[in-house]
């Protein structure tokens, strides 16, 4: 069997379904871009369960260090969410469209098989780490510390973006849970003490790329197996 890129592979089996026209603008597919007036309940279905699942297994350190008194979390004022909404949504947009779209089509076409996902998660996460420490309250440890624990975090669920975008043909999806994991750190304080928290939110983050895989296992299935035949 010929050996396909990392490009190539994306388009091996692209969705048919869209949920919206920008879905269709968002697509990966190098043949012409086609009107998509019909939303199919499968693939509204499909992108709705992705995203969720990113987000609930992204935080789920915040709802056990609650559960577990860990933590302490306390809301910001409803304005200031409604603030952040549009810049976030908009900006998460964006950012997905440019490392999951451009840079990852970009980099499929010159690394080999199954190498550009994880080189775009790798790249991708420098940013939001450098945010984390600007935008989000740290505890009083080394700034090496805190940007190794926030840039290890952000890898793993560039990781799982990638699977979003390769399960559901677009980077929408990835991009609105994305939205919804930033709202939830810029609006909701959390206060904690010791390394309980960060080390939960290590492993939340590890978690997240085999839940998001396990939830798109069908549509990831034929990019898993021409990795596996290349």
């Amino acid at each position: 069997m010929a050996q396909l890129s990392s490009s190539e592979v994306l388009l091996a089996d692209p969705p048919r379904s869209t949920l919206f026209v920008s879905f269709c603008l968002a697509r990966k597919v190098r043949a012409p871009i086609e009107f998509c007036p019909v939303v199919e309940r499968a693939g509204l279905l499909r992108c709705i369960a992705a995203g969720a699942a990113f987000f609930v297994s992204a935080t789920l350190h915040v709802w056990v260090g609650r559960a577990l008194r860990y933590a302490l979390l306390r809301p910001e004022p409803l304005l200031r969410w409604a603030a952040l909404l549009p810049v976030v949504v908009i900006a998460a947009l964006l950012y997905e469209k440019l490392f999951r779209g451009v840079l990852y089509d970009a980099l499929g076409k010159r690394l080999p098989l199954g190498f550009a996902a994880p080189a775009v998660a790798v790249l991708a996460a420098f940013a939001p780490a450098v945010l984390r420490l600007q935008l989000i309250p740290q505890p009083r440890v080394s700034v090496a510390i805190l940007f190794a624990q926030g840039y290890l975090v952000e890898v793993l669920l560039g990781l799982a973006l990638a699977w979003v975008a390769l399960g559901t043909g677009s980077t929408v999806p990835g991009g609105l849970a994305l939205a919804a994991l930033w709202l939830l750190r810029l609006g909701l304080t959390v206060s904690f003490r010791g390394g309980v928290l960060p080390f939960l939110e290590v492993v939340a983050a590890l978690l997240t790329p085999m839940v998001v895989a396990l939830v798109l296992k069908r549509e990831l299935a034929p990019h898993w197996d021409a990795l596996m035949e290349a």
